[in-house]
C-alpha cells in the first residue's frame, strides 16, 4: 500500500521519500481532499504499522486474519490507484 500511495503522489508530482513522509502527504492530497476514499488513509497507516509490527517482532507472532484484512485492504486500494492514474491519463 505504501508503495500504491507514492503512486499517488508522483501522479501529482510529489516525491516525498520516508514511510512517514509518504504518509503524510497522502493524507493531505488524497485522504483531506476525498480525491480517493478517506479510510484508504487509515488503510495505509494499518498497513505501515502491521509492516513494522512484522520487522520488529515487538508484538509478536502477525495475526493471519489482520494480514488477510490488509491483503484485501491492499487489492481495493490498488483498484482504486489505477482508476485514479486512467482518469489522470
Amino acid at each position: 500500500m505504501l508503495r500504491l500511495a507514492n503512486a499517488c503522489l508522483d501522479l501529482d508530482g510529489l516525491s516525498p521519500g520516508p514511510t512517514r513522509a509518504v504518509c503524510v502527504a497522502y493524507g493531505e492530497r488524497f485522504g483531506r481532499t476525498a480525491r480517493l476514499y478517506s479510510a484508504y488513509h487509515r488503510w495505509l497507516l494499518d498497513a505501515v504499522d502491521l509492516r513494522k509490527a512484522s520487522t520488529r517482532e515487538l508484538t509478536g507472532p502477525i495475526d493471519r486474519s489482520a494480514a488477510a484484512t490488509a491483503v484485501e485492504r491492499a487489492e481495493i486500494f490498488r483498484d482504486a490507484v489505477f482508476r485514479l492514474a486512467q482518469r489522470n491519463g
